[in-house]
């Protein structure tokens, strides 16, 4: 009897044993899939993100590129319409998540950037440009959720682990700012009588090389070294070489002023008389002078530039200083229906060497070309010059005023003024 209550003994402890470790191995096979399902779904979630990181790659490439090849249309065609189109067509170049990156017009906007003073570019958009508008910039607003909102899930493992998946369809929105800084500059240069003389600020006193009475100094073309006009040229030659080393060539023009005059008419005797007292020192040339000349129009070939000052100066310079009438010129020159680029911005640097002799108010031109999207800046030469008037006109113009009263000074100032124009590509 007691030795069949130990056999039952042994097998209800093996039955036991039995049960236990089956009991072991279904909480094993639980953790283990409970384990997969979990480095399932964190693999999934892994991937997910990597594609999501891709995607966005794929998709700021695309609208970068996109951004900055409209700028670059628009500054060679000047034509909205043209830079809109190869938006769009440099877009669908690229795929995002295997698709071709679509852009609607709404998503490309044109506008204008300033900078700050932190140094970045604030873009402001201008709702209906037209091709008079000045603008500089190009914005590209890519939506992916938009493009692709059809329910197609652009995640790998979508439906794995979420009730919704829509809700984790790929909706990057960047936006990408590009904007070109073209410049057109016009020189307006005083070729008044005055500049024949030379740096010493005592008038009519001009280079020893300038032989003769006062009329025939006066007559004479400027000497070609210590002259006003020559410090003036070989000052503009570094400008025009520092703006030469520049990428993205800003265009620039010439425009020159004094006074009209003309040897022919019957006072010329009388002007010679009240400015040497002695007109019968030497015979009168037969001379001419208009108020204001545009020498040359906006080019990139700053060597013609130089050119025009070089043939200016080997002619005599006459006449009195009509400021206005400079500064007219420019205008014009920055405004003419063959100059006009939407995507530059317009500069006049004003220069003159004594005082304002006639015309009417150039501080009241300077607001005007102001309020035309033209800045001013000014340089006063030779302590001659009228620094009070010429400060008025560039805080009329929006731009700076200069003073220099040496060749090394105003080559200072043409170097300041060249290497601080405004001629970037931001992004």
């Amino acid at each position: 009897m007691r030795r069949f209550k130990r056999q039952n003994a042994r097998v209800g402890s093996k039955r036991r044993m039995r049960g236990n470790a089956k009991s072991r191995s279904g909480s094993i096979l639980i953790l283990t899939v409970a384990f997969i399902v979990v480095l399932l779904t964190i693999s999934g979630l892994s991937i997910n993100l990597a594609y999501m990181e891709m995607i966005r790659s794929e998709q700021r490439l695309a609208t970068d590129a996109a951004s900055k090849a409209a700028s670059i249309t628009l500054a060679n065609t000047q034509s909205i319409a043209q830079a809109r189109t190869v938006a769009k067509r440099v877009a669908a170049y690229h795929t995002v998540g295997g698709r071709s990156l679509a852009l609607s017009d709404r998503m490309i906007k044109f506008g204008v950037a300033t900078k700050q003073g932190n140094g970045a570019y604030s873009f402001s958009e201008i709702a209906n440009p037209t091709q008079t508008t000045q603008i500089n910039s190009v914005q590209i607003n890519s939506d992916m959720w938009e493009e692709h909102s059809d329910g197609r899930s652009l995640l790998v493992f979508s439906k794995l682990h979420y009730e919704n998946p829509e809700s984790w369809l790929i909706r990057n929105s960047l936006s990408s700012t590009v904007t070109k800084l073209d410049l057109d500059l016009c020189l307006v240069v005083d070729r008044s009588g005055s500049m024949s003389w030379d740096l010493s600020n005592t008038s009519f006193s001009y280079p020893p090389a300038i032989q003769g009475s006062k009329i025939q100094k006066y007559v004479a073309a400027p000497e070609p070294t210590l002259s006003r006009w020559a410090v003036l040229s070989r000052s503009t030659a570094l400008f025009l070489s520092i703006l030469n080393e520049n990428p993205f060539k800003p265009r620039v023009a010439l425009a020159t002023y004094s006074s009209n005059f003309d040897g022919q008419q019957e006072d010329y005797a009388r002007y010679y008389n009240s400015v040497f007292r002695n007109p019968a020192d030497a015979p009168l040339p037969q001379l001419k002078s208009v108020v204001s000349s545009l020498d040359q129009s906006l080019t990139t070939g700053y060597a013609s530039v130089s050119s025009k000052l070089t043939a200016i100066g080997k002619q005599p310079l006459v006449g009195d200083t009509n400021i206005a009438a400079g500064l007219r010129e420019g205008v014009y020159a920055l405004t003419g229906a063959s100059n006009q680029r939407i995507t530059a911005s317009k500069h006049i640097i004003l220069f003159c060497d004594g005082m304002m002799t006639e015309g009417d108010d150039p501080v009241a031109i300077a607001r005007l070309a102001k309020a035309a999207n033209i800045k001013i800046s000014t340089i006063a030469f030779s302590n001659q010059a009228n620094r009070t008037l010429m400060q008025n006109i560039a805080t009329a113009g929006g731009g700076d005023s200069y003073f220099a009263n040496s060749e090394a000074q105003l080559q200072t100032v043409f170097r300041t003024i060249a290497q601080t124009l405004p001629s970037v590509l931001t992004n």
